[in-house]
This record gives structure tokens, sequence and C-alpha cells, in this order.
């Protein structure tokens, strides 16, 4: 391996702690000047140090550790992001806060520092195996020691940056910052797991990739609406984009996840598994018995009604109405997930042309949803750029448990049948409860009927022509 080629390993081993250290700097926001050294340091020295001990160690032990390290990740960035998202929802005013700076201390950044270096364990092992020259006048051992170095130096100047980063975001947007944060770490920790699970082959086909991200990133261009426009959006307009959307989601749910739910449980029940009414009720209500139970624990403000719903808290307008949409984008990515699962699994009857289906549906409700969602959060008085990044965030909830459910459905594929039926119901009730409501209220309800034919009628189009 040459200098070029350590600068790249150098660059991709530090993405994981780049990222963390910006979700530290909003955390505990406005840093002092000696934590970002801290940040550099602590990161730096374990990701030079892991390759080292790799090297020493070889791939038996190496391979050993490597089995269990996925898990490890996992725990300790999910425990760390919770209570990031956790601190977010206390309310606490912006401003200095010392209780929040063990975020910054020894136990902290240990467990931050091992859970995104420890993948780096392996890259000693391929520097045993494939040889180090940076430097021709050195021998084998110096030139480990030398690129050891150049990403620990490497690690240490982006973790620098990105608690600065996280600090100057952090500081004007304090709740928003930690959500983001806390969404950030437990998505590298479920991507880490994924990868664990055996899911990297398929990821290297790019089909994951672009099922996860394409409809995320139909959130973000959704929400750009309120940075182009200035927030400003007729009610007819709004309207007819809900009810278009509710058309949308009313067919995906049908015809891509109901139907071929029903047919892949009347396979398994003519092969002599259990009755198919019993996936499909037993899923279907569980589904709109969990939407009912988030309606009822989790504080929020659908954008369409100045109620708030849920238990009393004192957290701001813009996050209740962020918070339903979370909720609501919570149920698509679950239908993302199983759908996924299911063309990964095989034997599922669902095709590729069947999840690309999904994806698409997924995408076209995703635009105009968050669209219409960053407009009542700057008519509350939010900055542009607070309203758009308050309906990303809401957004970004739809990758993680669409990664979450393919997790679950690829390691226990008996549950993609309920899963389905889950999601079709958990969709249909939000459907039911939230977008026609949105839709219906004021004159000339028909062309908001028409409006959610419209976008029901188009899935049927895509799902009977990709089929």
């Amino acid at each position: 391996m040459n200098l070029i080629e350590i600068l790249l390993i150098a660059l991709g081993l530090s993405a994981d702690a780049f990222a963390v250290s910006i979700c530290k700097g909003a955390e505990c926001a406005p840093v002092r000047n000696r934590e970002p050294v801290i940040s550099g340091l602590w990161f730096g020295m374990f990701q030079g140090l892991m390759p080292v001990i790799g090297f020493f160690l070889g791939s038996t032990f190496v391979s050993l550790i490597s089995s269990v390290s996925p898990w490890i990740v996992f725990i300790i960035l999910t425990v760390i992001g919770v209570n990031m998202i956790r601190e977010g929802f206390q309310g606490r005013k912006e401003g200095p806060d010392t209780s929040r700076k063990s975020g910054f201390g020894a136990a902290s950044m240990f467990a931050s520092a091992i859970a995104t270096s420890i993948d780096a364990l392996a890259i000693g092992v391929t520097f045993s195996m494939a040889g180090v020259k940076i430097l021709s006048s050195f021998t084998l051992i110096p030139n480990v020691f030398t690129a050891c170095l150049i990403i620990a130096l490497t690690t240490f100047v982006l973790s620098f940056a990105g608690t600065k980063i996280g600090s100057a975001f952090g500081s004007r947007h304090k709740f928003a910052s930690e959500l983001a944060g806390g969404t950030v770490l437990i998505f590298i920790g479920l991507k880490t797991l994924a990868e664990h699970l055996g899911l990297v082959g398929f990821m290297e086909q790019g089909d994951i990739v672009f099922g996860l991200l394409l409809p995320f990133a139909a959130c973000v261009v959704g929400a750009a609406y309120v940075l182009v426009t200035g927030g400003a959006m007729n009610d007819i307009l709004a309207k007819a984009l809900t009810g278009f959307a509710a058309g949308v989601m009313t067919a995906v749910s049908l015809w891509s996840l109901l139907i071929p739910a029903g047919d892949l449980a009347s396979s398994r029940a003519a092969s002599g598994g259990i009755p198919m009414f019993i996936p499909l009720i037993g899923g279907f209500w569980f589904g709109i018995l969990t939407q009912l139970a988030l309606d009822r624990s989790v504080p929020h403000m659908h954008n369409f009604s100045s109620v708030s719903e849920g238990p009393e808290s004192d957290i701001s307008k813009s996050a209740k109405i962020a918070l339903a949409a979370a909720i609501h984008h919570a149920s698509e990515g679950v239908g993302l997930g199983v759908i996924l699962a299911g063309y990964f699994v095989g034997n599922t009857g669902i095709s590729f042309l069947g999840a690309v289906t999904v994806i698409i549906g997924m995408s076209l409700q995703n635009i105009p949803e968050s669209a219409v969602e960053s407009v009542p959060i700057k008519a509350i008085g939010e900055q542009r750029s607070k309203s758009f990044f308050l309906s990303v965030l809401s957004g970004s909830v739809e990758p993680i448990l669409a990664l979450v459910t393919l997790i679950i459905a690829c390691a226990i594929p008996d549950t993609i049948p309920y899963i389905m039926s889950y999601s079709a119901a958990a969709m249909l009730y939000i459907v039911v409860e939230e977008l026609i409501p949105g839709m219906m209220g004021g004159e000339h309800r028909d062309r908001y009927v028409v409006s959610f034919a419209a976008g029901f009628s188009l899935m049927m189009l895509i799902s009977t022509v990709l089929r």
C-alpha cells in the first residue's frame, strides 16, 4: 500500500468519527475551546491504535473480535443516540449547559472512540498481509506505524472540525440538533449491524442504498419548498397536494402491501403453514393499535390543526408538527423495509419491480407531504432554515425504520406477511386520521377528492406497468 491508498483508507475510517464528533458538538453546544481538541485526540488516538493492535494480533484474533464488534458498535451508538434524543425532548433552553459536558468526559469519549474505531482492527491485518510502502527506506513495521500515524492525524483533524461544526449549529438550534445527532448515531449503529448480518453483498449492488435514500431524498426536495418560496402556499394547493399524497399512500397500502401479503400468506398456508387470516388480520390490527398508541403517547400537532394531541408537553409547536410528520414517516419506513426484505429474501412473490413500485410510491408522496409540512412551521414564526431542517429531520425516521425492519424481516422471514399487513394498516390509519381531514376542510371538497383519485390511479398505473 502506498501513501495515496493510506490517505484514502484514513478518510474512510475517520468518516464515522467525523459524524459522531458533529453529534457531540451539537449535543454540548456551545463547546469550550479545549473540547474539539479532546474529541480529536480521543478519536484520533483510537483510530490510529486499532490498526496497530490488528497488525500484531493477526487474523485469527481479529476475526474473533470482529464477530462481536458490530453488536458492540450498535449497542454503544444506539444508547448514546437514544439519550441525545431523550435530552432533546426535555425542552431545555438554549445556551451553555454544564450538565451536558459529560459528552466529552472520559467514559463517554472512550465508548464513542471504541465504537467508531473497532473496525480498524481489520486494516491492521491487511497491513500485515499486503504490506505498506510509504517510505522505501523504512522496513515494514516503521511503515505500518507511519500509516497508523497518518490515520490518527486525519481522524484528529476531521473530529476537531466536526465538533466545531456541530457546536455552531447546536448553539442556534439545540432541540433540532440533538434530535438529528441522536438519529445519525442510531443510523450508524444500524448500518454496522446490517453489514454484519450479511447485507453487505446486497448493498454493493446498490439496491439497498437506492431503496432507502430515494424516498428520503424526496423529503429533502419537498422540504426545500420553504427555502425557495419563503414559506407561502395557497390553501387550495396545500389541500390538493395532501389529497394526492393520500391517494398514493392508499394505493401503496392496498396494491403493494396488503394484497401481496395475502398472496404470500395464502401460499404458505397451502404449504401447511398457519391459516391465511392470522398474519393478515393479526398484522393489520397490530398496525392500527400501534398507531393509536403513538397518537396517545407522543405529543404532536397536525399541520392543519392548532390543537395539540397526545400528552401535555412544553415543547414548541414546530417540534410538535415535526413529530406528527415523524409518526407519519415511521409507517412508511416499515413498509419500505419489509418490501426490500421480501425482495432480498426471495420466494416471497416480491420482485425487483415490485420493490421499485413501493420506492416510487413513497418518493411521490414524500415530496408534497414535506412541502406541505414545512409551510406551517414557517408560519408560526420559525426561520426558513429551521423549517426546512425540521421537515427533513422528521423524514429521516423513514430510512432508519426501513433499515430496522429490513434487518428483522431478513433475520426472521416468517414475519414478512405480518409486517406487510402491519405497515398497510399503519399507513391507512394515517390516511384516515391525518391526510383526509387535512384535505377536506373548507369549500370545493370535490376537487380534493379528484386529487386523491389522481394519486391513487397513478400508483395503480405504475403497479400494473411494473408487474
